[in-house]
């Protein structure tokens, strides 16, 4: 009865999660659509990279992280996330009121909760507010009370413009540069980001409340989406390598973290972009799509979490 209670569980989240998503996904269409032209080859303005997808034991009702913080683990259990907002030098992407180039977004106060809440005469669905807490309340309520999710959005503006990643350096030196530009924020303890540990044997996936030395959960949100860097066009359920380090990135020598660049059960994060338009390889031709908004930016990163989970 318990193993079933769980598929049910789990069942009934995905649903949800959805139907959710879909109205989410139609607001953001919408308003990009107003100011991008919409292309017939991607009408819905956003990719998913498919990755390959990790084979992880039957009849367990978690996938590579978490899906719940409240049955069995401490009362102050949660699941942390750190939302990155990346803007290249002198932004190519083209210009609107909600992320403005130079600046941080509009939005970077309004998208999760920094503490843990709890709910008040059992109300979940009023815990965290919709308006300044939008993701931890979309996943407060769409496991019916038994998902935290909190963390921390910033902001970083790297030195050098897209030109200088093209060619050698990629995606790879970008992560490289975001990394080393959040340690020099100072406003970031990697230690409330490494809470959970995932291990696995030939029968058994066990999901625990407890440090294993990797950064759990990283949303980098990319302003645009230049071209020949090799970012997703749109998004993808990992952080990709490092250029320094490789696929794990020292982030916290003191205490031991790492970032894991890979999808499986220590990776560390997801990639977001708005997108393109035309062709990569015809510059003439090729154009970015307006960066993610509010909106867009919780149920793109809301889908490629959702790939660690179910």
């Amino acid at each position: 009865m318990l193993k079933y209670n769980k598929i049910c569980r789990v069942l009934s989240l995905l649903v949800f999660s959805i139907i959710l998503n879909s109205y989410f996904l139609s607001q953001s269409f919408a308003q990009n659509i107003q100011i991008q032209n919409q292309i017939p080859d991607n009408p819905f303005l956003f990719n998913c990279v498919v990755l390959p997808a990790p084979v992880v034991p039957q009849g367990n009702h978690d996938y590579l992280k978490p899906s719940v913080t409240d049955y069995s683990t401490p009362p102050d259990a949660y699941f942390p996330v750190l939302i990155v907002f990346v803007q290249f030098a002198n932004d190519p992407g083209p210009d609107n009121s909600w992320w403005p180039k130079g600046s941080a977004p509009v939005f970077l106060n309004q998208m999760i909760a920094e503490n843990k809440k709890y709910p008040v005469n059992g109300n979940w669905w009023d815990t965290y507010s919709q308006d300044n807490e939008l993701l931890s309340d979309y996943w407060m309520e769409q496991s019916r009370g038994h998902f935290h999710l909190v963390g921390q959005a910033v902001s970083v503006i790297l030195d050098y413009d897209y030109h200088h990643y093209q060619g050698a350096y990629g995606y790879e030196k970008v992560n490289d540069d975001v990394y080393a530009k959040l340690n020099k924020l100072g406003t970031i303890d990697w230690r409330h980001y490494d809470k959970w540990t995932t291990s696995v044997s030939v029968d058994q996936l066990s999901v625990q409340y407890a440090p294993d030395g990797y950064v759990d959960m990283i949303y980098l949100v990319y302003r645009s989406r230049p071209p020949n860097i090799e970012l997703p066009a749109g998004g993808a359920a990992a952080l990709g390598e490092s250029f320094s380090q490789g696929e794990n990135y020292l982030i916290d020598p003191v205490n031991g973290i790492y970032i894991n660049g890979d999808y499986f059960y220590q990776g560390s994060g997801v990639t977001l972009t708005p997108g393109f338009g035309g062709d990569e390889t015809d510059t003439n031709n090729y154009f970015m799509y307006a960066a993610l908004d509010r909106t867009s930016t919780a149920s793109f990163s809301e889908h490629e979490h959702g790939h660690y989970i179910f």
